[in-house]
């Protein structure tokens, strides 16, 4: 025999295979192994054995002799052996039935052998748990029972061994979990249950509260029903707060005013000049401070629901005054960070917040400061949408290009005739988005503006939504956006 006639098991078939035991022979059986006969080779002597048991004899460095024959016989050792095809035939036409529990399997051996490496009652290990069943049920283990197999997380849809399903429900952030405050159910780890227990815009009634007083500098928080006695017991140290804010005010307004008297010659439109001539921020703050004063010295002989009215006097004068502070100081920004050469770059900071109130409708688009195309120039800006507008709105970004009323439109060229481009910047400087437009000297939207500013026009499929979240490009990166608008400047 040559070594690919060799086989790899040793030994022969089981005799529990055979159906009839009646035909259990020595003329079916190994001479060597005493098994169902495997591969049959037969010896110069007559008797039959599995072909591996034969050459595993003949392979012994010390002569073997054959089993099966007398000591004294002269083909006894074991020398030549020759494939015995009769044999092999009548062995492959054995009846057997399958060894395998619950196995229906009745037929010839020949039969059997193919059936064996398919039977569904044989036992198999799982590739993933080496836990060993039988074959019909490693489909059913392998989906419900197996610790290894892989599942998906039914909260956050991340896909995870099942031995670890306990260890990551413990940080999932998005499993529903209860409150642990008021006891809520079905709201998740992550944005919802922090928003629920948010102590200004949370709806959690035992969550803990912050004072009235936080933004002049109060920092006690505590539930709802605590925090009477907190403004009862500590009306001093909160009207002493409010004096030392409204000082800090007059101070920081002073210092606006001196600083606004630098721009006093610079064109600010009807709006910002009738602002900066108001005199009633230092009117309101005088009044506060005074009254402030007044009550200081009387505080503690006043009621507490004279107390009460008193503070919201005050808080809606301080609205109205930070609310005067605030667009003064805008109206400072602008001045400092305005372009006089047809070019701006706008950056537009906490994108996510901003697409998602463009999203819910709740802030739609979001205009760019103005610049001019040249000193005495054109006043322009931009207006861009995050969810789109028109046939790009829900699919792309849109920007557009408005031209604004100006201090020097009576000396300029009308209809305006600049070619537009807008540039989305790669902030890793690989591949900008690039798009502009020349003007249609037809549309009134580059006419002289009439009113404060013309219909806006541009570029309502910018770029795509899908584009934007798929390119490998830094288009947004710490949640900002940069986009360059130019402006050919020949007037």
């Amino acid at each position: 025999m040559n070594g690919s006639e060799a086989q790899k098991t040793i030994g022969g078939y089981p005799r529990e295979l055979l159906k009839n035991k009646s035909d259990l022979t020595e003329r079916i059986t190994c001479g060597v192994c005493d098994l169902i006969l495997r591969d049959v080779v037969q010896h110069e002597c007559g008797h039959r054995f599995c072909s591996s048991c034969a050459e595993a004899l003949q392979n012994e460095p010390q002569p073997h002799f054959c089993p099966r024959c007398p000591p004294d016989s002269l083909e006894a050792p074991i020398r030549n052996i020759y494939p015995d095809f009769a044999g092999r035939k009548e062995i492959r036409l054995l009846q057997v039935r399958c060894v395998n529990s619950g196995c229906p399997f009745d037929g010839i051996l020949s039969d059997y052998l193919t059936h064996q490496d398919s039977c569904q009652h044989s036992r198999v290990p799982c590739p993933a748990c080496d836990k060993h069943m039988k074959r019909v049920e490693l489909e059913d283990h392998s989906l419900k029972d197996c610790t290894e197999r892989t599942i998906t997380c039914r909260w956050c849809n991340r896909e995870l061994i099942h031995r670890n399903m306990k260890q990551h429900n413990s940080v999932c952030p998005k499993l529903e979990i209860p409150c642990e405050i008021c006891k809520k159910s079905n709201l998740p780890r992550d944005e919802k249950i922090k928003l629920h227990q948010d102590p200004e815009n949370g709806d959690c009634p035992r969550r803990k509260r912050f004072c009235k007083f936080r933004r002049v500098g109060c920092e006690f928080t505590a539930p709802q029903e605590q925090m009477s006695g907190h403004l009862k017991n500590n009306q001093q140290e909160h009207m002493n707060l409010l004096l030392d804010d409204n000082i800090n005010m007059r101070t920081e307004l002073e210092f606006m005013k001196k600083k606004l008297e630098k721009y006093e010659s610079m064109e600010l439109g009807e709006k910002g000049a009738s602002a900066l001539h108001c005199d009633n921020p230092e009117e309101i703050v005088k009044m506060v401070v005074k009254n402030l004063k007044q009550n200081g010295i009387v505080m503690e002989k006043t009621s507490v629901e004279e107390t009460t009215k008193h503070l919201k006097a005050v808080d809606q004068a301080m609205a109205v005054k930070n609310v005067v502070i605030t667009e003064q100081f805008l109206q400072i920004k602008s001045l400092e960070n305005t372009s006089y050469n047809g070019i701006l770059v706008w950056k537009i900071t906490n994108i996510s917040q901003k697409r998602r109130d463009a999203i819910s409708g709740k802030q739609t688009s979001i205009y760019s400061p103005y610049f001019f195309t040249s000193c005495y120039g054109y006043r322009v800006c931009c207006r861009i949408y995050l969810n789109g507008d028109g046939m790009g709105e829900g699919t792309h970004i849109s920007i557009f290009f408005v031209i604004m009323k100006g201090a020097n439109d009576a000396i300029l060229q009308w209809p305006f005739r600049n070619k537009i481009i807008f540039v989305l910047l790669d902030q890793n400087n690989q591949e900008h988005i690039i798009d502009g437009f020349r003007p249609d000297e037809t549309s009134s939207s580059f006419r002289r503006p009439i009113s404060d500013m013309n219909i806006a026009i541009g570029c309502p499929l910018f770029i795509s939504m899908s584009k934007l979240e798929a390119s490998p490009n830094a288009y947004i990166k710490d949640d900002t956006m940069f986009i360059k608008v130019c402006v050919e400047c020949h007037e």
